[in-house]
């Protein structure tokens, strides 16, 4: 399975601005939540995180080769997460 980076970037949430996360084309948005929840230094729970793609919020069941749809598309995408409640 093919691997892709994902940059993740996050206005409700502090994050480097090298954050990112590799998951595999055929993965879905869900794993894309599960990933940043396992790495990311605030921990915020994936059940809180809606992620953002060219301004559209993405649904848990999307898959990661959507993203990845334009032949022309650059290496690493970039989404944004932003959550339901804060992070304690």
């Amino acid at each position: 399975m093919k691997t892709v980076k994902i940059l993740v970037r996050s206005p409700s949430v502090s994050t480097p601005d090298n954050f990112s996360v590799h998951v595999g084309l055929e993965q879905s948005v869900e794993d894309i939540k599960r990933s940043i929840e396992a790495s990311h230094k605030a921990s915020p729970l994936a059940r809180d995180m809606r992620i953002i793609w060219k301004g559209r919020v993405l649904e848990d069941a999307d898959l990661v080769k959507s993203i990845y749809a334009d032949e022309e598309a650059p290496e690493a995408q970039t989404v944004h997460f932003v959550l339901n409640s804060p992070v304690s």
